[in-house]
This record gives C-alpha cells, sequence and structure tokens, in this order.
C-alpha cells in the first residue's frame, strides 16, 4: 500500500510538473524583441527613480510589462532559455533591441532640442491684453472663457488657426475667400462720357 502511494505520488509530481511546463509558451522573435525593448525602459525607469528602486518588488515590477505583451514571467523565462540555446538568433535579436533603443533615445533627444528652441522662441510672446471688441472700441477683460471672441495683444510669429498651449493647429482651410474682377464698366463710361462731349461740340457748332 506503502508503495503504492509513493508511486502515486510521484505520479502526480511528474504530471504536475508537465502541466506546468505546458503552460509556459516560447515567444516569437517579434514579440521577444517588443518586450525587451519595454523592459529596458522600465530598467532605465528605476535607475532614473532610484528612491522607488528600494520600493519595488522585483518579482512584480515586470507585471505591467507582461500583461502588455499578453504573456508570463513563465514565458518570458521559456523563451529566454530557449533562445540562449539558438545563440545566432539571441544575438540578432538583441542587435535589434539595442537599434531600436538607440533611434528611440536619437528621436528624444531632437524632440527636447525642438521643444527647447519652441520654449526660446516663443519667451517674448505674452499676452499682455485681453480686448473684447465693440466695432472699433474695446474693452479689456482678465481673462477669456472657452467660445469667448477676443483679441489678444502681444502675440508675435503667430497666425490664424495656430493653436495656443496644448491645442493643435485646425486644418488649413480648403476654399479661400477672393475675388477676380476686370473694370470694364469704367472704360464705357470714358467712352459714353468721350462721345457726349463730342455731341456737344458739334451742337454748339450747329448753334
Amino acid at each position: 500500500m506503502g508503495k503504492a502511494l509513493r508511486y502515486l505520488f510521484l505520479f502526480l509530481f511528474i504530471a504536475f510538473s508537465i502541466c506546468s511546463c505546458s503552460r509556459s509558451k516560447v515567444l516569437s522573435e517579434k514579440k521577444m524583441e517588443d518586450l525587451y525593448v519595454d523592459m529596458f525602459i522600465a530598467d532605465q525607469w528605476l535607475r532614473d527613480h532610484g528612491d522607488c528602486r528600494d520600493k519595488a518588488d522585483s518579482s512584480l515590477y515586470y507585471d505591467v510589462v507582461f500583461k502588455k505583451h499578453h504573456c508570463t514571467f513563465e514565458d518570458y523565462d521559456a523563451s529566454l532559455k530557449y533562445y540562449l540555446g539558438k545563440t545566432g538568433k539571441f544575438v540578432d535579436l538583441t542587435k535589434r533591441v539595442s537599434d531600436r533603443l538607440d533611434k528611440m533615445a536619437d528621436e528624444m533627444s531632437k524632440q527636447i532640442i525642438r521643444d527647447a528652441e519652441i520654449d526660446k522662441a516663443n519667451e517674448d510672446n505674452k499676452v499682455d491684453q485681453i480686448r473684447l471688441y465693440n466695432g472699433k472700441n474695446y474693452t479689456l477683460v482678465n481673462e477669456a472663457s472657452a467660445g469667448m471672441i477676443c483679441t489678444l495683444k502681444g502675440l508675435e510669429n503667430y497666425e490664424v488657426g495656430q493653436g495656443l498651449g496644448i491645442e493643435t493647429d485646425s486644418e488649413k482651410p480648403l476654399l479661400n475667400a477672393c475675388l477676380n474682377y476686370h473694370l470694364l464698366l469704367l472704360q464705357f463710361q470714358l467712352q459714353t462720357h468721350n462721345n457726349l462731349k463730342s455731341c456737344m461740340r458739334t451742337l454748339r457748332r450747329c448753334n
């Protein structure tokens, strides 16, 4: 009986181990690449926020990343073991991850430079008056609520339709107000006037 129980426990242990292994899956190279990129970004955030490092539980820190990519730590662990056994694939995978991170860092640096240039250009562009016009006259107000039509004095280098603050620029108009014309009436009037003058001279001579 005791021997049978030992075999039963051994069988259950092997079955549980097989089931546990079967629940994990090897991620595709693209999915593993995406996962590694987000994991490195999470690591960088943790390095930049040293005060949170001690509070972060390493076993739970990547849960959000795993959930984003619809996988588990077991899937990541199984995939890591798989790709480590495929040296060529693992080298190519890490190279693609490094290239993507370098590109992201370069784009972020360029965006920071662009933002700094915009801030510097807009240092002198400050609203010093808010005017509500009524014909030629206007009234100064301290603030303008949403939907209010007003005039902002002091802004330079801005165009109609350009967004301020977090507002985006409006779409470019498809139609522009214009008028094409040719003055023919004036020429006709001058000809008529000349004809009348000629008639008047003729009448005077006849008289």
